[in-house]
Formats: C-alpha cells, sequence, structure tokens
C-alpha cells in the first residue's frame, strides 16, 4: 500500500537523499562554511514540530481512507476552477507569444532568454504586455486545484472534461519549461506526482513497478529535457563546456576526475547530465553558505518572498516595484539559494528559526486534515509536499507559484463552506 507521507518524514528522506548524492557526486566546493549549518537547525525544528504537532492530533485522530463522493456543488466548484484555469492558460500564451513576440529562431533556449530579459525590461512592450500578464496569471493558479480534483475523482468526471484536464495539468510544465527552466517544471511534475500517490493510497493500490514506470519515464524525460536545455544554454552562451566551467561563477564545479568521463565520446553526454543534476541539487547549502556570510544590506522584513504581490499591484498601477532593488541585495543573485535564502534576507536568523517552525504548524495541520478526509487539504498538501521536496534549491513563496498556491487556499476554502465543513 502506499503510504500517506508526513512532513517530517517526506523531509527526511530528502535530506538522506542529498546526503548520499553528496558522497556519491564527484564534485568540489568552492565555498562552504559552517554558517549553512543553519539549514540543518531549521529542518530539526521543522521536524520536531511536525512529529510533535502530528503526534498530538494523532492521540484523537479519526482516519477516513476515502474522500467523500463528487457532489454537484463540488462538481460545480470545479467547472468553473477549470473555465478559469483554461483562461488563464490562453492569456499566459497569448502574453507570451504575441505580446511579448516570443522567437524561436534561437531554439528554446534563446526564446526563453529573450523571454527573462523583456520580463525585466522597461521597455513599452513589456509595459504593454503586463497588465494582461497579471491578470492571466491569477487564474492560472487554478491549474493546481483542478488538477487535484481531477486526479481524486478522475472515474466520475464526465469524458468531456478528460482532454481539457489534461491540458490544465501538464500547460505548467511547458510554461515552466520556456520561462522557468526546469525547476519550475519539477514543481509542477512533483505536486502531479504527489497527487497520483495519494489516489492510490485512498483506493489501497498496492505499489508495483508497473505502476510506477510511467512516472519514471516522465521524470527522466523531464530530466533528459532540462540537461538538454542547460547543454543548449552552454553551447549558446560559452560555445562549449570548456569555456563554460573556465568562466563558470558556480560554487560547485566537477572534479578533475569527472572532467575527464567528459571528455569521453560514449558516456561524456551521460557524465555532463550527471553534473547538471548533482551540481542544481547540492548547490544550496555552499550558496547558501555564502548568503549568510556576505549580506550586508537591511533586512527586507517579506519584500524578497512575497515580492510577486508588490509586483502585481504594481503593473496594475497601484504602487511601485523595482525587481533590481532585490537583485542588487543580494551578493549572488539568480542562484539557488535553498527556501531558507530568502527567509534570511527577510527576517535574519529569527526567520530561519520562527518559518520553518510556522511551516511545520502549517503542514502538519493540513496533513492530519487530509487524513481526516478534507478535499480541501487534498488540494493543498501536494503543494507543500512539493516545496518540501524542492526547499534545498528554491522557496515557493518567492514567485509565481504563490498565485498557485493562493488559489488552491481559495478553493480549499470555497469547498469547505459548500460541504459545510470546518476548516
Amino acid at each position: 500500500m502506499i503510504r500517506n507521507l508526513s512532513p517530517h518524514g517526506l523531509s527526511t528522506i530528502v535530506v538522506l537523499f542529498l546526503v548520499i548524492l553528496y558522497l556519491a557526486a564527484p564534485l568540489d566546493f568552492v565555498y562552504a562554511s559552517f554558517s549553512g549549518l543553519w539549514s540543518l537547525v531549521a529542518f530539526l525544528i521543522f521536524s520536531l514540530i511536525s512529529i510533535v504537532f502530528v503526534n498530538w492530533r494523532g492521540m484523537n485522530l479519526i482516519c477516513i481512507s476515502t474522500m467523500p463522493p463528487l457532489s454537484e456543488r463540488v462538481y460545480f466548484i470545479y467547472r468553473v476552477c477549470l473555465s478559469l484555469a483554461l483562461f488563464g492558460i490562453v492569456i499566459r500564451f497569448f502574453d507570451f507569444l504575441v505580446l511579448r513576440g516570443l522567437d524561436f529562431s534561437d531554439g528554446v533556449v534563446g526564446a526563453r532568454l529573450a523571454l527573462q530579459g523583456l520580463t525585466y525590461s522597461s521597455s513599452s512592450e513589456a509595459s504593454a504586455a503586463g497588465g494582461i500578464s497579471a491578470i492571466g496569471a491569477i487564474f492560472y493558479g487554478f491549474c493546481f486545484p483542478v488538477t487535484m480534483i481531477y486526479i481524486v475523482y478522475l472515474n466520475e468526471i464526465s469524458e468531456r472534461f478528460k482532454w481539457s484536464s489534461i491540458v490544465v495539468m501538464i500547460a505548467p510544465i511547458i510554461d515552466s519549461l520556456l520561462n522557468a527552466g526546469i525547476m519550475g517544471a519539477a514543481f509542477t511534475f512533483l505536486y502531479i506526482c504527489f497527487a497520483f500517490l495519494y489516489r492510490w493510497h485512498l483506493f489501497d493500490v498496492v505499489f508495483s513497478f508497473k505502476r510506477i514506470v510511467p512516472v519514471i519515464v516522465l521524470g527522466f524525460g523531464t530530466l533528459y529535457i532540462g540537461a538538454e536545455l542547460f547543454s543548449s544554454r552552454v553551447e549558446l552562451m560559452f560555445g562549449d563546456i570548456e569555456t563554460y566551467f573556465y568562466h563558470s561563477q558556480g560554487l560547485l564545479k566537477p572534479n578533475r576526475f569527472f572532467m575527464d568521463l567528459m571528455e569521453l565520446p560514449i558516456i561524456g553526454g551521460l557524465a555532463f547530465s550527471f553534473y547538471w543534476l548533482s551540481s542544481y541539487l547540492l548547490q544550496g547549502y555552499s550558496e547558501f553558505s555564502f548568503l549568510l556570510d556576505n549580506f550586508k544590506g537591511d533586512f527586507l522584513y517579506g519584500f524578497k518572498q512575497f515580492f510577486v504581490i508588490n509586483k502585481f499591484f504594481s503593473v496594475i498601477g497601484v504602487m511601485e516595484f523595482n525587481a533590481f532593488e532585490l537583485t542588487l541585495a543580494n551578493p549572488r543573485p539568480g542562484r539557488y539559494q535553498t527556501a531558507l535564502g530568502d527567509v534570511y534576507m527577510d527576517f535574519g536568523v529569527y526567520g530561519l528559526v520562527i518559518q520553518p517552525a510556522l511551516f511545520a504548524l502549517a503542514s502538519a495541520y493540513f496533513y492530519i486534515r487530509r487524513i481526516e478526509g478534507s478535499l480541501g487539504a487534498a488540494i493543498v498538501y501536494p503543494f507543500i509536499q512539493a516545496s518540501i521536496v524542492m526547499a534545498p534549491l528554491i522557496n515557493t513563496l518567492s514567485g509565481a507559484r504563490m498565485y498557485s498556491l493562493v488559489a488552491c487556499l481559495i478553493v480549499m476554502v470555497m469547498i469547505n463552506f459548500t460541504l459545510r465543513k470546518g476548516f
């Protein structure tokens, strides 16, 4: 039977995986310090509070292994959210392809670099696209709750909504590959995987290799695309791998043995792909250590993690927002500094203690509510699970995923209200 993973159980698996990868990966750490141990402190705080809360609530816990039937009210909410998500997808891709004129003449990587340049530009083209983009982002977030409801009630939803639901499911992955890169696509992929794992848990599906094959194929396919995009980006910007490593300012670099493997004709590509994956997954500790040792500015008190809110209000003309001010505050902008990097820039060491504790309480609460049969919690908890897995790299509050989280919470409130259940 597929287990219903607790927050502390999942975070422990992630940490153990990173430790094993660290021991196996042939990488040299250019920078690392004891400051990075604050990440271990945050992990211990998160795990301890999650364990205490889950066991405290678990003493009188009533486990419900099934979801309530798909009522007409919930079905109506699903159809409304599906329409909103499809509208958001149309607006989102209209923004990219038409308003911003996404050009694929230099390949996907060239188009992505051009799109990012336009996103942070103050040109008239970017301004014209801003309002439409803001509207699209609001509705685009409903892709996540639609995905979860569709997966849970797969056999009860009408066939005429099947393909539109699948489009809503995969559109964020395609969007992320064009705009945010493999990490954004990986987050959506993880949400979908955790949604299916929960469905299998509900229906007492016995774990088998046959059932996991599609997940493995899709996972490796996503990683292959990511490695190819990274390789294309290196070729486009530096010409070849050796030049890239010579000019790279990364804090993780392959050792001499691995460099020799990359030059071999048959396994060189696999070696480079493994370097790309392992360096991506392990760079967070070094980058976080560097941030703590070199951050000299004033703390931002939420402007870093929740900048997407300020950006939205600036687009609709309510307030001013300058992305470059946040960039200047970071000693190494554009790096994966773990989920704690943005927390530290916002609130300092106090944030590294308080925010993991609050996140643990929220995670454990939604975990317990899902066990009790809450469909609203079932929508939100896969987002939390994906956030835990991605925590060694990114903070899921710092970016467009905030819209998805808000959409999940809105749908949860709507469902709880219609079903007359407590939050």
